[in-house]
């Protein structure tokens, strides 16, 4: 199992520089599951490139994209890079997309609504490749299924609450939204929990502590330095600290912790400066990772 970064919601050039080491793409992030077979959190920007890997990696060479789409929530910095998504005009495509149940629309009349006319030229249901949905709620389990075919092949299906060969649980985060979800990814004895867009309290969220326990990698929401978030004007946005992202990796019992969502105005040297400091705080217990768009993490 790998886990691709594409996009961070990363940094802005430094003073002097023209480039950026993090990257400016929204969130996007792949888990390898199997080489026919990937599981995607959100769909922001940097879905885009995926997108293009996928088109020169699988379908140019005659395979077919075959994915599940977690959306996190419908803000749109984790949905706008679905109407760019090349394997979405696909026929052959075999696309899942699942997200949170009774919010303030159907998941799919949300991604419809962004590819209205007025916004974009194609509408989502002449995509050829056919997106088909799923809604659930929090703390349910999406088992997904590898059928194998006589024939040769596999089709993939869905359970609620019914362990598959890779099972998904939601946990709903602190963010000023009804439905943003983490999700907590199990495969083969490997655990990778996505936990973006939450903000924390005067104690570790126990909710998300226990999403969270034992897992190989936690992918945090790491937008803004103590001394940021401290000035107050950020309080209630739904966005945490890499600090707050150590207590609860150790209260988990985590063994990396990835930091994400960094606040789009931050530069390159802002983030190198949060994640040297992250790793002082987090002693010799706990690697941390700063998310950047090409970062893998191998987990085997």
């Amino acid at each position: 199992m790998k886990i691709k970064f594409y996009g961070v919601r990363g940094s802005i050039p430094s003073p002097g520089k023209d480039t950026v080491k993090y990257g400016g793409n929204t969130a996007c992030v792949e888990i390898v599951i199997r080489d026919d077979y990937s599981v995607v959190f959100d769909a922001g920007s940097g879905i885009r490139e995926l997108g293009r890997q996928y088109l020169e990696n699988k379908i140019k060479k005659g395979m077919p994209v075959r994915m599940s789409l977690f959306i996190t929530h419908t803000h749109w910095d984790h949905i706008q890079g679905f109407p760019f998504f090349i394997p979405a005009f696909v026929g052959s495509s075999e696309i899942k997309i699942i997200g949170a149940a009774k919010v303030d629309a159907k998941l799919d009349e949300t991604l419809k609504s962004q590819q209205n006319y007025q916004n974009f030229p194609v509408a989502l249901y002449e995509m050829k490749g056919k997106p088909t949905f799923m809604e659930i709620e929090e703390d349910q389990t999406v088992g997904i299924h590898f059928n194998k075919r006589e024939k040769g092949g596999f089709d993939i299906g869905y359970n609620v609450n019914e362990a598959g060969n890779v099972n998904v649980r939601s946990k709903k985060l602190n963010h000023p939204y009804p439905g943003v979800f983490a999700y907590r990814l199990e495969y083969n004895g490997k655990v990778v929990v996505f936990a973006t867009d939450t903000e924390h309290y005067s104690t570790v969220d126990s909710r998300l502590v226990k999403l969270a326990q034992d897992a190989d990698v936690l992918i945090y929401d790491c937008q803004y330095t103590d001394e940021k978030y401290n000035e107050g004007e950020s309080l209630s946005w739904g966005h945490s600290t890499p600090t707050e992202g150590i207590k609860v990796a150790k209260a988990a019992g985590v063994k990396k912790l990835v930091m994400f969502h960094y606040d789009p105005n931050s530069t390159d040297i802002d983030i190198n400066r949060m994640w040297t400091d992250a790793v002082k705080q987090a002693g010799d217990d706990l690697d941390v990772v700063a998310a950047s768009e090409g970062l893998e993490i191998d987990l085997g």
